[in-house]
């Protein structure tokens, strides 16, 4: 079995002309939505084996302070900057080129294209994909990456922060 996790950003500072887009940084209450998700995972002992993060400065405060949380090494996080803009079937060729030896992948992005991604590849789907909500995405029966291509993955829990 695979298991995709599938992580908004926690909520960032307003954007304006003196900041761009991609420096951004997270507000207060982003801060506290991804300790809260973090401390959830830890709890629920759901530790993924690697974690992808965009590099725009909130996805990847989001993803370290995850990994704070739940004691992954940082090492083992990988950074992708088309993460940050990107289509979902994009998204869904980084998930099949991922490593076989890796059951638990985490995807840390933005939306629309993760709520998008949701909506494409899960049986549920999902409305609007709030920040700092965690998605968890099985696959049963399945043993490579590649094999969740021609199936939709099922949606097994949603948690939102800080509620």
């Amino acid at each position: 079995m695979k298991e995709l996790y599938i992580l908004r950003h926690a909520d960032a500072v307003k954007g304006g002309s003196e900041i761009a887009d991609f420096d951004r940084q997270l507000s207060k209450v982003g801060i506290a939505e991804a300790r809260f998700i973090g401390k959830k995972c830890k709890d629920s002992f759901l530790v993924p084996d690697v974690i992808y993060s965009s590099s725009a400065r909130r996805a990847l405060t989001t993803a370290i302070i995850l990994a704070e949380e739940i004691n992954f090494v940082q090492d083992k996080m990988v950074i992708l900057p088309q993460l940050y803009d990107i289509y979902p079937d994009q998204m869904m060729e980084i998930i099949l080129a991922t490593s076989d030896e890796h059951s638990k992948v985490m995807l840390v992005g933005h939306n629309p294209v993760l709520s998008v991604f949701l909506n494409l590849f899960t049986l549920e789907g999902v409305y609007h994909l709030p920040t700092g909500t965690l998605v968890k995405i099985t696959y049963s029966n399945i043993d490579n990456w590649k094999g969740i291509k021609d199936v939709k993955g099922t949606i097994e829990s949603i948690w939102k922060p800080l509620g």
